[in-house]
């Protein structure tokens, strides 16, 4: 109590009061004001923001292309990866590599066939996301 209160707007004081009570529901702030000024104080702490104005540093937009380009990027990554997992499998095991590829060319065809029927999404959901 008895701390004072100060309205600070593009860093001038506009207006200084002294906190008698404390404030929750109903409180007593006094200061030298006229009633029109107490009655526009009380509308902007009631409304709790202060009139001022935007200035407008940087506008930036997400447009679709963003997620064609996710798209693109991801079935590119998925193309690559299986293409060096079955080369490799070929390589290292001869013969049953075959085996190993074509298992793993049915498996994914089975798993994108069950996403695509039941509107499933695949997804990495412990990932953080950030834009």
């Amino acid at each position: 109590m008895g701390d004072y209160l100060a309205v600070v707007l593009d860093n001038k004081v506009q207006e200084v009061a002294v906190i008698k009570s404390q404030i929750n529901d109903q409180g007593t702030i006094e200061g030298r004001f006229t009633e029109q000024e107490t009655k526009d104080l009380s509308m902007v702490l009631r409304s709790g923001a202060l009139p001022a104005g935007i200035k407008y540093l940087e506008e930036r937009t997400v447009g679709p292309s963003l997620g064609a380009d996710s798209i693109r990027a991801g079935v590119q990554a998925a193309v690559i990866g299986m293409l060096a997992v079955l080369i490799f499998m070929l390589v290292y095991y001869r013969g049953a590599g075959v085996n190993a590829d074509v298992a793993l060319i049915l498996n994914l065809v089975i798993l994108l066939g069950f996403l695509g029927f039941s509107g499933a999404t695949l997804t990495l959901p412990a990932l953080p996301v950030s834009y």
